[in-house]
């Protein structure tokens, strides 16, 4: 039981070393108990306390980290390479009008930067683009895309981690638009 409580402090620590990036993260696991015990507490997290009531949310924010924990529990036992054309494609638009395209593997949890010339998008999609950039959004906009074609100039590493590329992928305001 010691080695347990062990772990669970040292997770705790970890998060509390991660506040200033994830407070969010910071808040759900630890509390507000949790970070005044570490001396952590402060204005900020008073005010995502109060946007946090719902405990579906709480549990809604976690389910990023729920299906990484399956992806490598899975990935341990058989290591398969998502393929290219089962995934997703997303565009991100910077306010600052620098365009982003990704693929997402099947899974959600990995993904690949590609250029605009290797995804042929309908024009439907072209339409969907045009309409996004002219709302001129002070932050970034992640749009899902369905494309008709990729011509991929080499094969995915799938390197990133969703979350680390598309702004607001499954936190509390979500800047993804279907």
């Amino acid at each position: 039981m010691e080695t347990v409580n062990d772990l669970v402090e040292f997770l705790a620590d970890q998060v509390f070393t991660a506040r200033t990036t994830r407070p969010i993260t910071a808040l759900a696991l630890l509390g507000q108990i949790g970070l005044e015990a570490r001396g952590g507490w402060d204005e900020q997290f008073s005010s995502y306390e109060t946007s946090l009531t719902d405990v579906n949310f709480r549990l809604r924010i976690f389910r990023r980290w729920g299906s990484v924990l399956s992806y490598f529990r899975t990935s341990n036992r058989k290591r398969t390479v998502p393929g290219a054309e089962q995934s997703t494609c997303y565009l991100v638009i910077y306010p600052q009008g620098k365009d982003g395209f990704f693929l997402v593997d099947q899974n959600g949890v990995m993904a690949q930067p590609i250029t605009r010339e290797e995804v042929i998008l309908p024009d439907k999609a072209e339409e969907k683009i045009w309409n996004i950039k002219s709302l001129n959004t002070p932050l970034p906009a992640v749009i899902k895309l369905s494309y008709e074609k990729l011509d991929l100039l080499q094969e995915p590493k799938w390197e990133h981690y969703v979350y680390d590329v598309l702004p607001g992928h499954e936190v509390t305001f979500s800047t993804l638009m279907d």
